[in-house]
């Protein structure tokens, strides 16, 4: 599983970067052989204002099957990913439980009526 960060508009230093990426990682780890790309964007939407503004988005590619993006908001970038992560596991954790299932699911078996015999 590969992790992309990108942080925009968040004065970002090393710790930070690190702090986003484990938690990524912790929440994923369970599907790492299931899933090629982890993309994480980070960005500030009011600036130096503050508030609850900082977006975190997070795209899962699985190896077999649909990217799934999930989004969360914070006060700081290190509460926005975190939201996001456990969202994240949440949604790649239901999309593999029911891809099996459906999987599994028995077919249904169709039997044709014989032609009817005229007489």
């Amino acid at each position: 599983m590969r992790i992309d960060l990108h942080i925009h508009g968040v004065s970002s230093d090393g710790r930070q970067q690190e702090i986003v990426t484990r938690r990524i990682q912790f929440a994923l780890a369970r599907f790492a052989d299931r899933i090629s790309t982890v993309t994480v964007k980070v960005n500030d939407e009011n600036g130096p204002r503050g508030g609850i503004d900082h977006r975190c988005l997070v795209e899962v590619d699985l190896r077999s099957g649909p990217k799934l993006y999930v989004e969360a908001q914070g006060v700081d970038a290190e509460a926005s990913a975190a939201v996001a992560s456990r969202r994240a596991a949440r949604r790649v954790r239901d999309e593999l439980t029911r891809r099996r299932l459906f999987e599994r699911r028995p077919r249904a078996v169709t039997v044709q009526e014989p032609p009817a015999a005229e007489s």
